[in-house]
Parts: C-alpha cells; sequence; structure tokens
C-alpha cells in the first residue's frame, strides 16, 4: 500500500485529497491515483464541489459521509451516473462512540468500517486488529466502535 497527500492552503477545514493504492503486492507507482476505482469523501459537502469523482472509471464506487441517502447526494450533483454511491453517517458514529479530539468527531478511524462494508476488501476483524495495533486500548477501543457503528449503518 502507498499513500500520497495532496492540499492547496494549510489551514483546518481546507478540502484535501489523499490517495492510496492497495495491493497484494509491492506497489511501484507512488504518484497520486488519477483514475481511481474507490473515492472516499469524509464531508459531504464536497460531493458537489470538490469534483469528487473527476477521473474515476465507471462503475467506480463513491463512499460518502452523510445522513442524506444516494439519491439526494446524486440529485444534488456532482455525481456521475455510472457510479456506485455508498452512505455512512460516519460523523454520527464517531459522535456515538465518543470518538471526540477538541469538539470535533474524529471519522479518519471510523470511516474504515463503512470502507469494509462498502467494498469488502477489508474485513471489520482486519479493520479491529490494525486499529488496535495503532492505538493504546483505550483509545482504541472508541475508534473500534466508531468503525463498527459506521460499518452497521453504511447503506449501498
Amino acid at each position: 500500500m502507498t499513500s500520497q497527500p495532496s492540499f492547496g492552503a494549510e489551514r483546518r477545514g481546507a478540502p484535501i485529497t489523499a490517495s492510496s493504492r492497495l495491493a497484494h503486492k509491492p506497489v511501484r507507482v507512488l504518484s497520486q491515483v488519477t483514475e481511481p476505482d474507490i473515492v472516499v469523501v469524509l464531508d459531504d459537502a464536497l460531493v458537489g464541489v470538490a469534483h469528487a469523482t473527476a477521473g474515476m472509471k465507471p462503475g467506480g464506487t463513491i463512499i460518502v459521509n452523510t445522513t442524506r441517502d444516494a439519491a439526494q447526494l446524486v440529485a444534488a450533483g456532482g455525481i456521475g451516473d455510472d457510479v456506485r454511491v455508498v452512505t455512512s453517517d460516519v460523523t454520527g458514529a464517531a459522535e456515538a462512540a465518543d470518538l471526540i479530539v477538541g469538539g470535533q468527531p474524529m471519522v479518519s478511524t471510523a470511516i474504515l468500517g463503512a470502507f469494509a462494508r462498502a467494498t469488502g476488501l477489508i474485513t471489520m476483524d482486519a479493520v479491529e486488529a490494525a486499529i488496535g495495533h495503532a492505538f493504546k486500548a483505550s483509545a482504541a477501543a472508541k475508534n473500534i466502535e466508531a468503525a463498527r457503528i459506521a460499518y452497521e449503518c453504511t447503506r449501498a
């Protein structure tokens, strides 16, 4: 796996993009992904304005942190007809798990539950193991709970 971030103005709340390549063999390409199979959007306000699906392969999947359903997102614009739209209230999951830092719900690990459910590329067991390895026990418990909740509320 490789990851490549890209961002403009460095300020809290500014839109950013980050690319990750997943493979069962070594990844030799280290550049940004320009034709993604899967796009994850952590704030549904960015769907229509940040060109989240630009370059996306036909039949690709977009996973959006939102309380809206897929039809509402498509109707709002910014998502093509040939994209599978998956929604999950990841912010709500983080809040339910009390995964709050500086007054803000932390969605970066909770979204892994939605990713697991939407794609089937990873299992919740693998997500939980990775979170358990990356965090101390008390923090891991909250992050795992948020990911589980997000997994359960994910809708295709």
